[in-house]
This record gives C-alpha cells, structure tokens and sequence, in this order.
C-alpha cells in the first residue's frame, strides 16, 4: 500500500466532524449570587462568555470574553461543565460548550459591560439565575453549580448528564479561588 498524498489527507479531514466552541466563566458573589449578562442581540440572560477563537484554548476564551463583557481580569479556575449539543438555531453544526470557574468577585466591584453586546448585568441566587437563561442553558448552569460544589467535573450531551439524568436543584455555594 503507498502512502497517502497530501491531498488524500486533507480530503479526509475535510469529512472529518467538525463543531462550534463556546467557553464561558461561572463567577459568583460573595453571597453566591451568579453573575449573569443580558445580551443586547437576543433574548435571555448568559454567563460571560463566548467562541472560542481559531486556536485559542476554551479556559483563554472564557477569560478573554469575561474581560472584555465585563472588564474583570481573572484567570481561570478549574472545568466544571463541558456539553455537546445540536445547534438549536444554527443549521447542522453541533456546538461544544465549556464552562469554567472564575471564583468569586464583590458585588460592589464595578464592571464595565461593553455595550455593543451587553446591555445589562446582575448577579443573582441560582433560583433567579434559573429563570433567567435561556431554556438551553440551563441544564449546564446547574452541572457548573453542583460541579463547584463537588469537585467533579460534569460532561453533558444535549442537556443531559452522561448517565442520562437532568441536573435538579444544585445549590451554589460561595468559593474563592487561591
């Protein structure tokens, strides 16, 4: 057998899957209260957060779009949700979404939203950050929360834990990364 050509190989990555990246940060007050942005180009209330760029590392997104949302410098903190999702919006692209934690900021510290694309802020207890986001992110919401408080990372597939249960009820509690 020869070796493949060059163009052989690209061929075949080409028909290889391929899926969207979005990263976002969960970032909590000291009462515990999840900071959550209101886009100016859609409904629904988000964590900060957005694509990940060609070549940029999901946690480097998260802290890149924290920063330039809401004007906070942090590094971040550890995974606590990753899901795998049919686009519900976006055609036949599947999307990939990480979530990680940025620990815990005062309410009083002021942030500087970048008003092209966010047109309000807030932190909130996780009952009114549950009835805020966006019907699809919810499920990824409560895996970050119970992840937080766990320790153990969660890995989601369309809203779904791997192990087929939803996330109910994950309490939130305050941490502060070192």
């Amino acid at each position: 057998m020869s070796p493949l050509s060059l163009d052989d190989v690209r061929a075949w990555y080409a028909q290889q899957s391929t899926a969207m990246l979005v990263a976002d940060a969960l970032v909590t007050d000291e009462a515990g209260r999840v900071l959550l942005l209101q886009p100016a180009y859609k409904t629904g209330w988000l964590r900060p957060g957005g694509v990940v760029e060609r070549d940029e590392a999901p946690h480097d997104a998260a802290a890149r779009e924290l920063r330039e949302e809401t004007g906070l410098q942090r590094t971040s903190g550890a995974l606590l949700a990753t899901e795998w999702c049919r686009m519900f919006d976006q055609g036949d692209l599947p999307l990939v979404g990480f979530t990680f934690d940025f620990g815990t900021v005062s309410s009083k510290e002021p942030l500087v939203l970048q008003t092209s694309e966010i047109s309000d802020s807030g932190f909130f207890t996780p009952a009114q950050a549950e009835r805020r986001v966006a019907p699809y992110d919810l499920s990824r919401l409560r895996a970050a929360v119970a992840a937080r408080s766990s320790g153990i990372a969660t890995y989601l597939s369309d809203g779904r834990i791997l192990d087929g249960r939803r996330t109910r009820g994950a309490r939130l509690e305050p941490k502060r990364l070192e």
